[in-house]
């Protein structure tokens, strides 16, 4: 797949989903977003990227090494608490998942962790091909 240029689009108001690009998981839930998402409003990049590691360095932020991060109005959520913002900003039924958000931090980042561990990653061109189809919307 042809690399995208990003440059233009991390200062806009668009909302960036960073996912680990080899993870089955995190590719399948890229779909979930697409599907549910009201507008399309969310971007999505690679977290092993150079265009990735570009706009954490301008927001001097240290990104955990897996997992899913979510940009908004100059805020980076990770973990668990990506995950409910995320859902805040989708279709029902996927919103729903948002109510989880009142579930005590401390339990929802374990649950988040042991989900993140047991994961499949068949690698990264598996999943760059499964996500082909959103290309436009992907910075890799």
């Amino acid at each position: 797949m042809d690399k995208i240029d990003c440059s233009n689009k991390w200062d806009t108001k668009q909302w960036w989903v960073f996912f680990d690009d080899e993870c089955m998981i995190c590719s399948f839930w890229v779909y979930i977003i697409i599907t549910f998402e009201q507008e399309p409003r969310f971007y999505f990049g690679g977290l092993n990227t150079e265009e990735t590691k570009v706009v954490f360095e301008e927001h001097h932020y240290a990104p955990p090494s897996d997992g899913v991060i979510f940009f908004c109005d100059n805020t980076f959520y990770c973990g668990a608490s990506a995950i409910f913002q995320i859902a805040y900003r989708l279709k029902y039924p996927i919103k729903a998942l948002y109510f989880f958000h009142y579930i005590p931090k401390p339990i929802s980042d374990f649950v988040y962790r042991m989900i993140a561990i047991v994961r499949w990653r068949p690698g990264k061109d598996y999943c760059r091909t499964k996500i082909g189809l959103i290309r436009s919307r992907v910075c890799w």
